[in-house]
């Protein structure tokens, strides 16, 4: 059998009021709103819209309600029809749908044009000031934090991309003036395609490895990251158009210089020139003093001290954000405030609950051994860790040692529980500590056996949860169904 090659991904070769009769298959409608955000923007305005995708219509109840009243001319769940990708002008790809698809070739080769949601949106943003922000941890955070600095400063601010949803039925009220700020998956990035717009501030998180099993490779994962960097627009100054880039990373940063783009370098250290890191307790943004000079002035945007989780991560993660809003107009002034009145995202180290001198906390959006290594330094050294799932791929050497130092106790359960644990021992972790077990309810119920007053149950699966729940939201509701229960007992 032959293997399928990669898809050619376009921009639209038309604008949004140009879809009057158009034939769109949305190939996965999904369960985050992005599928259903298009289908929906592209019906209403003319296009004969059809959606298709694996799950049937109770898995994805919640996306369809957004779909009531639109009208559109098909819709084929719980399965796929060969005959609707070779019939399309269009096909719209979730970011989901593998590398590989037979059914993307069987579009091609029958002459549709395959495009993306993000894809749409980056061609057809009115606004010039659009920052994109990836990594494989800390984006979500960074994006959030990034939005509340524009709109505190007076912007009209837009936030979407891998956020969640769509942006796309935004673009009616959107004006050349906003601001809008974008999370990209790699997914997403390697789709992009040539000849789609970028953004104009780009910003690049810590990478590890993650999703080789969709990739194949860390250079190919790190080769979708750097997609972002590419081909900053011509209209815009150049200082808008910067990278904010972690300073440890040189490949990022010689990409990024050979793409045209200055670089500010970041991270949760003292920057040895310009960029944005900690000098004392403050975190400062530095400068040269004047062009062509070596001397260099530190300006605070924020004390460490007043930052709701000032951690090496949360850290970098405000100093990406700072730079990416300065680029884009931000008022410096406002950003100890901004930074100071943070709260956690769901599902990212949330505490949720405490029982009996027990802590919970919810930590299910950590899918890649990186993301756990930062939980277990954040609850050091009282954690009892629940690790599981489906492995992407990641250092599990480094993740063992972050159990070592930061866990008095590790449940592994799901499809990967025998790799982690086997991984633990390598890594020197106390075999006594090490607990294997099939399934996720197993986990928790033992994690409350062995827990003790002043610990914390920490769910950082370092896993995706796609062996046992949809989703990591999925698994964190079902986590804190048995923490009522457990409490009630």
């Amino acid at each position: 059998m032959t293997r399928e090659r990669a898809a050619t991904f376009s921009p639209p070769d038309r604008g949004p009021d140009e879809l009057e009769g158009l034939r769109v298959l949305v190939f996965g409608v999904g369960a985050f709103g992005g599928g259903a955000g298009v289908a929906r923007f592209l019906a209403k305005r003319g296009a004969a819209v059809t959606i298709t995708d694996l799950s049937t219509p109770e898995q994805l109840a919640k996306s369809l309600e957004l779909l009531e009243g639109v009208p559109l001319a098909g819709s084929r769940l719980g399965g796929h029809d060969i005959l609707d990708f070779e019939n399309a002008d269009w096909v719209v790809v979730n970011p989901a749908v593998p590398p590989k698809s037979s059914l993307l070739s069987a579009a091609e080769r029958a002459g549709a044009r395959l495009v993306t949601e993000i894809g749409l949106f980056l061609s057809w943003c009115p606004s010039p000031y659009v920052a994109g922000v990836t990594g494989s941890n800390g984006k979500s955070t960074t994006c959030r934090l990034l939005t509340d600095l524009l709109a505190a400063s007076g912007y009209r601010t837009h936030l979407g991309g891998n956020f969640g949803g769509s942006l796309l039925g935004e673009l009616d009220t959107m004006s050349g003036e906003d601001r809008v700020v974008l999370e990209f998956s790699s997914f997403q990035l390697s789709r992009l395609g040539a000849g789609t717009p970028r953004p104009a501030a780009v910003g690049v998180t810590q990478i590890a490895a993650n999703h080789l099993d969709w990739h194949g490779t860390f250079e190919a994962y790190r080769a979708a990251k750097e997609e972002l960097l590419l081909a900053p627009r011509q209209t815009l100054p150049r200082q808008v158009q910067i990278a904010a880039l972690p300073r440890n990373d040189p490949q990022l940063i010689a990409a990024a210089l050979r793409s045209g783009r200055p670089v500010v370098s970041c991270g949760a250290d003292a920057p040895k020139g310009p960029g944005i890191g900690v000098i004392g307790r403050q975190l400062c943004e530095v400068l040269h003093a004047n062009e062509g000079t070596a001397e260099s002035i530190p300006t605070a945007l924020a004390s460490i001290d007043r930052m709701p989780r000032p951690g090496v991560h949360e850290i970098e993660n405000a100093a990406t954000a700072c730079a990416l809003a300065i680029a884009l107009g931000g008022d410096r002034a406002l950003f100890e405030e901004t930074i100071a009145r943070q709260t956690p995202l769901p599902h990212r180290q949330e505490e949720v609950a405490e029982v009996r001198g027990v802590r919970f906390v919810d930590d299910s959006k950590s899918t890649t051994p990186e993301a756990t290594r930062a939980a277990l330094n954040a609850y050091a050294p009282r954690a009892v860790l629940l690790a599981g799932g489906h492995h992407k791929g990641g250092d599990l050497a480094a993740f063992a040692r972050a159990v070592r130092d930061g866990a008095s106790g590790a449940i592994c359960y799901g499809e990967s529980r025998e790799e982690l644990a086997q991984a633990l021992r390598a890594g020197g972790v106390d075999p006594a500590k090490i607990e294997v077990v099939d399934r996720f309810a197993q986990a928790f119920r033992r994690a409350t056996e062995v827990a003790r007053k002043g610990d914390v149950v920490l769910l950082s699966p370092a896993c995706a949860s796609y062996d046992e729940f949809r989703n990591y939201e999925e698994r964190a509701a079902r986590f804190r169904s048995l923490i009522a229960e457990w409490k009630n007992l």
